[in-house]
């Protein structure tokens, strides 16, 4: 198995969690839409090539400095009202920038692809992701708030 097959089938298993999350919180189109953009060439291969060996195992050093990624992801979070980056607006000064409030499709999107993304990886609990990572995340805190209470419903009816 190569890198491509492996970024294929784990794109794959990523997107059935996600839909399976999002028929939960009601927004099941939204589920089956949900990433599709990273099977195209100018994000697939990248991820691919970031992510996973020639021989499909998965690299244990990601590196910080790989432009192609980069690019890659930032098209990704840019074409995805799912993701928070997509609602931070940059300030015309050096590091400044505005959060914007989500709307709530896009944040029970966002817990969806993160419940996905933790499911696919192995993990069982994505809530104990969010503790440990919720202060790395810019959020406005309307959007804060609601995501505490869409993380109550999906801890209580388990996608």
């Amino acid at each position: 198995m190569n890198q491509y097959t492996t970024m294929f089938k784990y794109t794959l298993l990523h997107k059935w969690y996600v839909f399976k999350a999002c028929r939960t919180l009601g927004i099941t189109w939204r589920g089956i839409v949900h990433d599709l953009d990273k099977f195209l060439p100018n994000r697939f291969i990248p991820y691919a090539n970031h992510f996973y060996n020639k021989d499909g195992t998965r690299r244990v050093e990601l590196s910080q400095d790989d432009a192609a990624y980069n690019y890659a992801w930032l098209l990704h979070q840019k074409a995805n009202k799912h993701h928070w980056e997509w609602w931070m607006l940059l300030g015309r000064r050096p590091h400044s920038y505005t959060v914007l409030p989500m709307d709530n499709d896009s944040i029970k999107e966002m817990l969806a692809d993160w419940y996905g993304a933790s499911k696919a990886k192995g993990h069982n609990d994505f809530l104990d992701w969010w503790e440990v990572n919720q202060h790395k995340i810019s959020l406005h805190p309307d959007t804060r708030n609601q995501i505490e209470e869409y993380m109550s419903v999906m801890a209580r009816k388990s996608p």
